[in-house]
């Protein structure tokens, strides 16, 4: 049995196919203005569990529908912090434990809920410096408060690639991590 060699426009779509089945889509198979249009509407589809830091509120709204700047809905504080992930009650209640504690937090929390509530508190300081933007960036995979500072000084396509990339590098990088 002899194997032919594929033709240019085979050897084409099976490269094309190799990038899009690895789970990340290059910036050469797209064109950049769909994949920033592709990535702002996966952003603004996402559902955010938004906890008020200062009278723990919580409630969930989508990203689309967020005001420019996000206030809480009780209290009308500004210190508001996201939350993407599944354990919704657990990280209210880690809330509510830090913020019982007050400066002392770190003598309430253990190493696990200390870090969680810290990672509430940086979220929420940039969304009340950033706003709706802040949402939008920490809505992406893999992108967290330290990482989101990075894009959210740019503006318009230029914000939404650098989230892409964000998200493409925790995608390429997570496996070399210790858990």
């Amino acid at each position: 049995m002899t194997l032919m060699k594929p033709s240019t426009i085979a050897s084409d779509l099976l490269r094309y196919a190799g990038q899009v089945v690895t789970g990340v889509a290059r910036s050469s198979v797209l064109p950049g203005s769909t994949l920033v249009e592709l990535v702002k509407k996966r952003i603004q589809a996402k559902e955010a569990y938004m906890i008020c830091m200062m009278c723990t509120h919580a409630w969930v709204a989508k990203v689309r529908e967020l005001p420019e700047r996000i206030t809480c809905p009780k209290c009308g504080c500004g210190l508001v912090a996201p939350y993407f992930g599944k354990d919704r009650e657990r990280v209210l209640s880690i809330a509510r434990k830090g913020l019982s504690g007050g400066r002392n937090y770190k003598f309430v929390l253990s190493g696990e809920e200390r870090r969680i509530f810290e990672e509430l508190l940086d979220s929420a300081k940039l969304v009340l410096t950033y706003g709706r933007k802040a949402v939008e960036a920490l809505a992406m995979y893999g992108v967290g408060p330290s990482t989101a500072k990075r894009v959210l000084g740019k503006d318009g396509s230029d914000f939404y690639m650098g989230l892409y990339d964000l998200e493409r590098n925790f995608i390429r990088t997570r496996k070399f991590w210790k858990s």
